[in-house]
């Protein structure tokens, strides 16, 4: 398996929202988005089919930093 580390530059998160502090690109977006809500995980945007494609959900980590995981 190959990891593929992209680096981005924004000022916001797209679709008005916050800036998240890391993107995480999954293989399985609907298994992943029920592993953060079983392991209590807060779900503050999404999941969404954003208007240029991508399908991707925001939740905040423990520490509450805001997390964008996309369907990779």
């Amino acid at each position: 398996m190959t990891q593929k580390i992209e680096l981005h530059t924004a000022s916001e998160g797209g679709s008005g929202t916050e800036l998240p502090v890391i993107s995480i690109g999954v293989d399985n977006l609907d298994a992943t988005e029920a592993a953060v809500r079983a392991a209590g995980g807060m779900v503050v945007y999404g999941p969404v089919t954003e208007s240029w494609g991508l399908r991707r959900f925001h939740f905040r980590d423990p520490a509450g930093n805001l997390v964008n995981v996309v369907d990779s």
